[in-house]
Formats: structure tokens, sequence, C-alpha cells
């Protein structure tokens, strides 16, 4: 992870976009790649969630097992779920396409030291 103080509040919106591809990208990107060696790891995306909430949930639990929670169970759990809990930073898939071209460049250079890696899940490509 990354760690900013006080000094990166004033960074205008193209400092800190490098400052977090500098600092943070290369910790996910570690992250992401050490994921790649656990032999049953379940990939959900955020567009997963995001379109078929229920699904992916159903997937989840089977994926760990849990075959006895029915469709209901998981729609009273969707529809009683605490919005305001929810992350201030909503998901936005393709936020990436608007990195400067730099940054762009710096994050495929991060990616090609694991050639073997498909990154696509977390849009590099």
């Amino acid at each position: 992870m990354v760690f900013a103080n006080q000094d990166h509040l004033n960074l205008s919106d193209e400092e800190l976009e490098t400052f977090l591809v500098q600092m943070a990208i290369p910790w996910y990107i570690n992250f992401y790649v050490s994921w790649h060696e656990c032999p049953n790891a379940l990939w959900i995306t955020y567009q997963d969630v995001a379109t078929d909430s229920k699904d992916t949930i159903k997937k989840i639990l089977r994926h760990v097992g849990r075959q006895d929670i029915r469709d209901d169970e998981i729609e009273t759990a969707l529809k009683n779920r605490n919005s305001s809990a929810d992350r201030m930073n909503v998901g936005s898939p393709g936020r990436g396409h608007m990195l400067s071209s730099e940054n762009k460049t710096l994050i495929r250079q991060y990616c090609s030291a694991y050639p073997s890696i498909d990154f696509s899940l977390i849009g590099v490509d």
C-alpha cells in the first residue's frame, strides 16, 4: 500500500495520478500476481458484481461450499444491505483510459516483469 500525508493534498490531479501510479500500482500488481499462484482462486470482477450481484454471490457461495443458500435469501440480503456503508469511491470500469500516456506506459512496464500473467482482468492490455 501507499502512505499519503498532508503534502499530497495540494498536488495537482496530474501529480496525484503520477504519485499513485509510482507508489500504489506496484503494490497492486504484486498483490494481483500473487493470487495467480493460488490454484483455487475465484476471479470476480467489479463488472460481475455491478451487473449481476445475485448470481455473483451464488457463485462465491458455491465456491466456498455453501450450496444451501436459497435465491430468496440472497435477494433479501441484497435488498436489506446498508447502502450508506458502501464505499465513497464508486467503481467505474474503464477509468484507466483517462490516465496520461506516460502513466499507462509505466503501468505496462511494471506488468512486463510478469510476462506469463494476464492483466486484462484489471484493465491492462
